[in-house]
């Protein structure tokens, strides 16, 4: 039988009028300063619109996904990013993430058009290189009801493999992003993951950064002040004295707050007016990164706005962006993708109503607190039912509040209690005493602000080999808009022509450049180094860059070989088996092929390529049976492996047409990946 409550996800035709996006320039920028971000606006080999046209605005049709259950529904948009739409909370008729009622591109993106609203996954870098170009998709059911829309690319830029997937559950007033970003490339990549949400602002709109955060950030760390309450100059600009920053009302110029380190998994916003808000949870071990963007209150903001939307009564414009980063607490700020490297995490997002701005907040519940002399007020709302949950206060042996009361999705509670709650604990337990979210207050701790960042010195401002090397890492790791990595990595061996580090990340420089000899010059005089004293380095590292550089020249027995004495160390067993097993295919060693890639994958389940290379080592072998098994396996996890979906159909006889059916993103260029 059909599950009657089971999510809708379905593709549909929505009219929206647009602002047609000007065809890109015919010839590739060769822009090696150009700035993006505060980091590096390189779009070679990519070519990049340069004009707008507002001569224009047509009724344009588009294929839209709507996710929707009885409490949430959701609209995305694979042809623009793969961006989500709208965000609506059913039961207020709010929508949560604003909805730009025109298609209106301005040049934000590193390649130019751009739009605001809705929601925009930005990868590797902000924002992101595809922002106006399509992603590809399809649609999971799950039994319990449950759908899922996978949105996947191969990022035009390095061409890494990044995707998520909206989940919607039955009965649940809470949409979740699952995030899997893949390093296809055999050579390290630097990356960053932000969620933007673009949130509806006016002046009661409140944003709600966890209790703990004493301070916030500009962009690049180049200067800081306190939160909520600030003085003085933030971003080249006076606040004023002692302004609360956290009402959108007081920010009148175009800022960023980034949020000082939490040890709370949430952040969000809300409108005091409407009595609305949304709120983002997401482990903030990986999800450190908490920020808004605002454009402020000023003839600035007001252009920006104008060309971004087309205002008008029903919309007077107003947003702001509120920003969730994994991997990344600062924009730039990288973190580090290995070679065939899958991450995995997720984020949830999900409305609140007449609770008001929450005091703390996870996957289950919001909770306010709200004090009083003498007594205090707990508003809660669930984004599911929990019959007969349990409200106890606490401090110690003392027992100020015990209540048991229905919490239901989209439908704020509020229960109160006499004392105080300056030492006492809040717990929220479901009828089986399983805690969903506790809360204690504390004082604010006297945590020191820190000093803003500085420019990075030039070379001949180092004194060390190792202080220069460190720089050149940070140029590129930063992904730097006005320097390049080797001016620091030359200099450091101009000082020690013997330093290491630095012979291992030029001679990497170089193999990115097609300069493959002198790449192999550098790497050769490390491995010389390395093992002047002992045949066997800690590290293979030198051995797996040697390889790559063998490799690109042809040469595929001294490649086997190196990657073989890659493979002799623990961090490098992967991607050193991973190109020992394409070797092997190349040489239509199938048996060895097969062996060589269960390797990889037993010290990296979720490799990219190992997992396929086994498949096609299977079919190799005449085991057809066992590759489809094992390609099933892989496109249950990741049902946008074009790699495994080609294996499948060559192997079960699948069809051109299916096959490149959610092919929307580059087509050509992720059947030459």
């Amino acid at each position: 039988m059909p599950n009657t409550r089971a999510v809708v996800a379905v593709v549909e035709k929505l009219s929206i009028p647009t602002y047609p996006s000007p065809a890109p320039e015919p010839v590739p920028m060769f822009a090696e300063n150009r700035v993006h971000q505060r980091t590096s606006g390189r779009p070679y080999p990519n070519t990049v619109v340069l004009k707008v046209d507002r001569r224009q605005k047509v009724a344009r049709t588009y294929d839209v996904v709507r996710l929707e259950n009885e409490l949430v529904s959701v609209r995305i948009i694979p042809e623009l990013g793969g961006r989500i739409y709208s965000a609506k909370d059913k039961t207020t008729d709010y929508d949560f993430l604003y909805r730009q009622p025109v298609i209106k591109p301005a040049l934000i993106a590193v390649l130019g058009s751009w739009l605001s609203g809705g929601m925009e996954f930005n990868w590797p870098f902000h924002h992101r290189p595809s922002a106006f170009m399509p992603v590809d998709y399809t649609i999971e059911h799950e039994a319990d009801g449950s759908a899922t829309v996978w949105l996947s690319e191969h990022e035009p830029m390095e061409r890494t493999k990044g995707m998520v997937g909206i989940r919607l559950c039955p009965g649940e007033a809470v949409f979740e992003t699952r995030v899997r970003v893949a390093n296809r490339t055999p050579i390290v990549r630097s990356f960053l993951w932000w969620e933007n949400a673009g949130v509806p602002v006016n002046k009661n709109y409140q944003i709600v950064f966890p209790p703990d955060v004493s301070y916030v950030n500009f962009h690049y760390h180049r200067s800081v002040t306190t939160w909520p309450r600030a003085s003085g100059v933030y971003n080249g600009l006076r606040l004023g004295d002692d302004l609360e920053i956290r009402m959108h009302k007081n920010t009148t110029c175009p800022t960023s707050y980034f949020s000082a380190a939490s040890k709370y998994d949430f952040f969000g916003g809300y409108d005091h007016g409407k009595k609305c808000g949304v709120v983002h949870v997401s482990n903030h071990h990986v999800s450190s990164g908490k920020k808004l963007f605002t454009w402020g209150y000023n003839q600035l903001s007001e252009s920006w706005t104008r060309a971004l939307t087309d205002i008008d009564e029903s919309n007077p414009g107003f947003n702001t962006e509120l920003m969730a980063g994994c991997y990344s607490d600062n924009q730039p700020d990288f973190s580090w993708l290995e070679p065939y490297e899958t991450k995995k995490f997720s984020q949830f997002w999900y409305p609140v109503g007449a609770m008001g701005a929450p005091t703390c907040a996870n996957t289950n519940l919001a909770m306010r607190i709200e004090k009083h002399e003498g007594s205090a007020e707990i508003h809660l709302q669930a984004v599911r039912e929990y019959r007969g949950a349990k409200i106890r206060v606490f401090a110690g042996e003392r027992s100020f509040l015990e209540q048991s009361i229905d919490l239901l999705p989209g439908r704020p509670q509020r229960v109160s209690g006499r004392g105080t709650l300056a030492d006492a604990e809040v717990s929220v337990a479901d009828s089986a005493d399983r805690v969903l979210l506790r809360y204690r207050e504390e004082p604010p701790s006297a945590e020191s602000i820190p000093e803003p960042w500085v420019d990075l010195p030039p070379p001949e401002a180092f004194h060390t080999a190792q202080e220069l090397h460190l720089a050149g890492v940070h140029v590129e790791q930063y992904r730097d808009p006005i320097a390049m990595p080797d001016a620091y990595w030359l200099e450091a061996l101009a000082r020690d022509p013997e330093f290491v580090p630095a012979l291992l990340d030029m001679g990497l420089f170089l193999f990115k450049r097609g300069l493959y000899r002198e790449a192999g010059e550098h790497l050769e005089k490390a491995l010389a180094v390395l093992t002047r004293h002992n045949g066997r380095p800690r590290s293979g590292e030198v051995h797996y860059r040697l390889g790559l550089v063998y490799l690109a020249l042809g040469d595929l027995d001294k490649a086997y070989d190196s990657f073989w004495k890659a493979a002799r160390n623990e961090a490098e067993v992967s991607r050193g088996m991973t190109l020992v097993t394409a070797i092997d295919g190349r040489r239509g060693h199938y048996d060895l092929m097969l062996e060589h890639a269960e390797i990889a994958l037993t010290h990296n389940a979720d490799n990219v390529l190992a997992g396929p290379f086994a498949a096609a080592a299977e079919l190799g072998l005449g085991d057809t049976a066992s590759a489809l098994s094992r390609l099933e396996r892989i496109l249950a996890a990741d049902p946008l492996n074009h790699l495994a979906r080609y294996l499948q159909a060559r192997a079960s006889g699948g069809s051109v047409e299916a096959f490149l059916a959610p092919l929307h993103s580059s087509p050509s260029q992720t059947c030459l990946d």
